[in-house]
């Protein structure tokens, strides 16, 4: 039940094989209205950009472009609008598009599609401090970050994040109270949630995956 969207031609005959239950989408995701736009393909092809000084200053040039295709466009409202369907809720959207994520997120009205989950990934040695200002964006929008890997930043929509962790927040309470307070509950004082050390927040949000969004 997922949505590829790809926009190097040379990839999609790869991508119909290993990923056969997935809706492929032959286009390029960008912030404006243009029909097509200009994919420059890298020797590398993950590293293919719109941004041809992406490409181009990649390891000071040495991987290089190996040609310019033009592709089909669409801004993100209209992939969401048309290929995701009235009754389906995004749990997971990922963009990877070297260069100009942050762009897409800009872009996006998280009012009316509002994905569960979002990965992206800050291109850090490109654009010096964009990890801070996609958490900022994020966080703008009522998502919190809540993990990362060597380039990825993973986002959660906040109300979701605060139902899954209510759960397990409520058992570290428990257990944080005296055996006096567990037998006389009467006396027994909350434990504040901000008192909660980043620490212990890790583990409680790790604690939440048994029931890992059942609803959606």
């Amino acid at each position: 039940h997922s949505v590829l969207v790809e926009a190097n031609p040379d990839l999609l005959a790869d991508l119909r094989k290993a990923r056969p239950n997935a809706r492929l989408v032959h286009a390029a995701i960008c912030a404006d209205d243009s029909p097509s736009v200009t994919l420059h393909c890298a020797n590398h092809h993950e590293l293919s950009s719109l941004d041809r000084q992406f490409v181009e200053t990649w390891h000071e040039g040495q991987v290089g472009i190996a040609r310019d295709v033009q592709v089909p466009a669409m801004r993100m409202a209209s992939l969401l609008a048309n290929y995701v369907p009235v009754d389906k809720q995004v749990l997971f959207l990922s963009i990877d598009i070297e260069g100009l994520d942050l762009t897409l997120i800009e872009d996006t009205d998280f009012s009316r599609f509002r994905p569960t989950m979002v990965m992206l990934e800050p291109s850090e040695h490109f654009h010096p401090g964009e990890g801070a200002r996609m958490i900022q964006a994020m966080l703008a929008r009522g998502y919190c970050q809540f993990g990362e890997s060597d380039v990825n930043l993973l986002f959660v929509d906040a109300t979701i994040l605060a139902r899954l962790t209510a759960p397990a927040l409520s058992n570290l309470e428990a257990a944080a109270m005296p055996d006096m307070n567990k037998r006389y509950p009467a006396t027994s004082v909350p434990l504040p949630l901000p008192a909660l050390s980043a620490d212990i927040q890790g583990p409680t949000l790790n604690s939440s995956v048994h029931n890992p969004l059942r609803e959606w």
